[in-house]
C-alpha cells in the first residue's frame, strides 16, 4: 500500500522535481551549518574562556557570523520555494482529483457523499506536501544531522559514541510498534470526519425542514454522538503519540545521565576538555532530539499515508469510457432498441424496452414510481450503459461516441435545479460561456423571465444565493429553460420538471416548453398527467417494460396501466 502511495506521490512530484531538489539542497545546507555550531562553541570555551586567545575569538566570531548569514540566505530561499510548492503542487493534486470526480462513472457519483469528497480534496491532499516536506526532506535532514552529531561524538570519544548509539535499536522498535497502532485509528478518524461533514451539509441545507418537523433535539443529539466518537478516536491517537514521546524521553534521559557521568569522569581525569564536554553534550542533545523526532515522524507518516490512501482510492476508481468519435446530430431521432438494464445484478429496472422518438416529436413517459422513467433519461445521457440492447441517436450507437459531444446535444431540466451562489448571468453562461448579451436577453424573454429580471435591483447581475434560494420554484425552472435556449440542443428532456409547481407556474413552464420544443425531439418524464396532454405520444412503463405507446386519447380505456394512473390522480375530481 505504501509502495502504491509513493508511486502516486512521484507521479505528481516529478513535474516539480527541480523545485523539490532546491528545497532539499537548502535543507541540507542549513542542516550542515547548524551542525557546526556545537563544535565552534566548544572551541570558543577552550580557546577563549580558558586559553584567553583573543585572535581565535575574533576568528570564531567572524566564522559564526558568516555561517549565520549564509544559513539565513538559504532559509529565505527555502521558504520561498516552500510557498511556491504549497500552492502549485497542491493545485496540481487537487485539480487531478477534481477532474477525476467529473470523469467517474455515474455509479460512483451517486454513492459518494459531498462532505467526504470535500474532505478528500481539502484535507487529504495536503498530506502529499506534509509527507514530502516534513516527513521526507526534513526527516532526511534529521537523519543527516543525527549522523553528523554521532560522528562528532565518536571523534571526541569512542566510548561515549557507543553508549549513544546503543539507544537507537530500542527507539526504533518502540516507534514501529506504536506507529502501526496509530495508523488504524487515523483511518477511522478520517472516515468518521468525512461522514460527519456530509451529514452536516445535508442538515444545514434542510434546516427549515428540521425545524418544521421539531427534530432539532434529535439532530443535535446525533451530532453530539458522532462528534464524541471522533473525539474518542482523537484522544486514542493523542494517547499513543504521548506514550511514544514519553517513552522516548525516558530512554533519552537515562542515557543522558550516563553520558553526563562518563563525561564528568573524563574531565576529572583530564582526558577531556570542558569545551569537548560542552560539544558532546550538545551533539548528544541533537542525537536524542532526532531519535525522538524519528519516533514522532513514523507516527506522522501513518497519518500522511491514511490521507494519501483516500486520495489514491478515488483516483483509482473507474472513469467513463472515452471515445474519440463525436456524435453528429442532424435531426435528433432517438431509438431505444430492446434495452435491458439493472443497477444491481438480478434486479432488472428495464426489460426489453423499445421506443423510437422521431424528429420534432414530443413523447411523454409515465408510470408508477420506480418503474424506470428517470433511468431511461440516465441511459440516454450515457450515465449508465445498457446491459443489452442499443440506444441510437440518428442511427449512431451512443455507447461508442464521445460522451461530451452527446451531452452537448441534449438539454435537460431536472426537478431539482442546480443553481450556483452567483449572479443570474453566470448561472446562464454555464450553458454557453461565449453567449452574447443579446443571446442572453433572447433566452430570458423566451423563458418568460424578462419582466422579473428587470424588476431586480441589479438586473441580470443579481446574485441568486446558494441553491437559488432567492428564487421561487417556477423562476428556477424558467432559468433552467433559459439555459437550454442558450445551449440550443437537438434533444430535450424534462424529468419531473413541474411536479412541485402550482397550476399557474406549471402553465407558464408548459408555454416555454412548447416554444423550446419547436423543431426538437422532446422527452417528458412526469408523474402529473396534466403536463403531457399535448404530447404526440405517451409511453407507459409498467414493471420495467413498455406496456403501451400511443396518443392519450387512444390509451384511455385501452391500456389498464394508464387507466390506473389516471384514476389514481383524478379520482378525487371525479368524486
Amino acid at each position: 500500500m505504501m509502495k502504491d502511495n509513493i508511486k502516486l506521490i512521484w507521479r505528481f512530484a516529478k513535474k516539480f522535481k527541480l523545485h523539490f531538489l532546491l528545497l532539499f539542497f537548502c535543507i541540507i545546507v542549513t542542516t550542515f551549518i547548524g551542525s557546526t555550531y556545537p563544535y565552534i562553541f566548544g572551541r570558543l570555551v577552550d580557546e577563549v574562556f580558558y586559553g584567553k586567545n583573543r585572535t581565535i575569538f575574533i576568528q570564531i566570531v567572524l566564522l559564526y557570523g558568516g555561517l549565520f548569514l549564509t544559513g539565513q540566505l538559504f532559509h529565505l530561499t527555502l521558504n520561498i520555494t516552500w510557498a511556491y510548492l504549497m500552492t502549485r503542487f497542491l493545485f496540481t493534486v487537487r485539480k487531478a482529483l477534481f477532474d477525476k470526480i467529473f470523469s467517474l462513472k455515474a455509479i460512483y457519483l451517486h454513492s459518494m457523499q459531498t462532505g467526504d469528497i470535500v474532505k478528500r480534496m481539502r484535507d487529504d491532499t495536503t498530506e502529499f506536501m506534509n509527507f514530502i516536506h516534513w516527513n521526507v526532506l526534513y526527516l532526511s535532514a534529521g537523519i543527516i544531522s543525527m549522523l553528523i552529531a554521532l560522528g562528532m561524538i565518536f571523534y571526541f570519544n569512542v566510548y561515549i559514541g557507543l553508549v549513544t548509539i546503543a539507544v537507537t535499536p530500542l527507539m526504533t522498535y518502540l516507534t514501529r510498534r506504536l506507529g502501526s497502532r496509530v495508523k488504524a485509528v487515523y483511518e477511522k478518524t478520517r472516515k468518521e470526519e468525512g461522514d460527519l461533514q456530509s451529514w452536516l451539509f445535508e442538515i444545514l441545507k434542510g434546516m427549515s425542514e428540521v425545524v418544521t418537523l421539531a427534530a432539532s433535539r434529535s439532530v443535535v443529539s446525533r451530532f453530539t454522538k458522532n462528534h464524541i466518537r471522533i473525539m474518542r478516536y482523537s484522544i486514542e491517537t493523542n494517547k499513543i503519540e504521548i506514550i511514544t514521546e514519553r517513552v522516548g524521553t525516558g530512554v533519552t534521559l537515562a542515557v543522558r545521565m550516563i553520558i553526563y557521568a562518563l563525561c564528568g569522569y573524563l574531565v576529572w581525569q583530564e582526558q577531556f576538555s570542558v569545551g569537548a564536554f560542552v560539544s558532546v553534550i550538545t551533539y548528544f542533545g541533537t542525537v536524542s532530539a532526532q531519535l525522538t523526532n524519528l519516533s514522532q515522524k513514523w507516527v506522522s507518516i501513518q497519518n500522511n499515508m491514511s490521507g494519501i490512501d483516500r486520495v489514491r482510492w478515488l483516483l483509482e476508481q473507474e472513469s467513463e469510457e472515452h471515445f474519440d468519435t463525436p456524435l453528429n446530430v442532424t435531426k435528433g431521432v432517438v431509438e431505444f432498441d430492446s434495452v435491458d438494464f439493472a443497477y444491481q445484478s438480478g434486479s432488472d429496472v428495464l426489460r426489453d424496452v423499445s421506443l423510437t422518438i422521431h424528429h420534432g416529436e414530443k413523447v411523454a413517459i409515465v408510470g408508477k414510481s420506480g418503474v424506470g422513467k428517470s433511468t431511461m433519461a440516465n441511459l440516454l445521457l450515457a450515465f449508465y450503459r445498457p446491459d443489452s440492447g442499443l440506444i441510437r441517436i440518428d442511427g449512431q450507437d451512443i455507447n461508442h461516441v464521445n460522451a461530451e459531444s452527446l451531452r452537448r446535444q441534449i438539454g435537460i431540466v431536472w426537478q431539482d435545479i442546480l443553481l450556483f451562489d452567483d449572479t443570474i448571468r453566470q448561472n446562464l453562461l454555464i450553458a454557453k460561456p461565449e453567449a452574447t448579451d443579446e443571446e442572453i436577453k433572447n433566452a430570458l424573454q423566451k423563458a418568460s423571465l424578462s419582466d422579473f429580471i428587470q424588476s431586480l435591483p441589479q438586473g441580470i447581475d443579481t446574485v441568486v444565493g446558494q441553491g437559488g434560494q432567492g428564487l421561487s420554484g417556477g423562476q428556477k425552472q424558467r432559468l433552467a429553460i433559459a439555459r437550454i435556449f442558450l445551449k440550443n440542443p437537438k434533444i430535450l428532456i424534462f424529468d419531473e420538471a413541474t411536479s412541485s409547481l402550482d397550476v399557474e407556474n406549471e402553465q407558464v413552464i408548459k408555454n416555454a416548453w412548447n416554444e423550446l420544443s419547436e423543431g426538437r425531439t422532446m422527452l417528458i418524464i412526469a408523474h402529473r398527467l396534466s403536463t403531457i396532454w399535448d404530447a404526440d405520444r405517451v409511453a407507459v412503463l409498467a414493471d420495467g417494460s413498455m406496456a403501451a405507446c400511443a396518443h392519450h386519447s387512444l390509451l384511455s380505456g385501452n391500456c389498464t396501466e394508464y387507466d390506473e394512473l389516471y384514476a389514481a390522480q383524478y379520482k378525487e375530481t371525479a368524486i
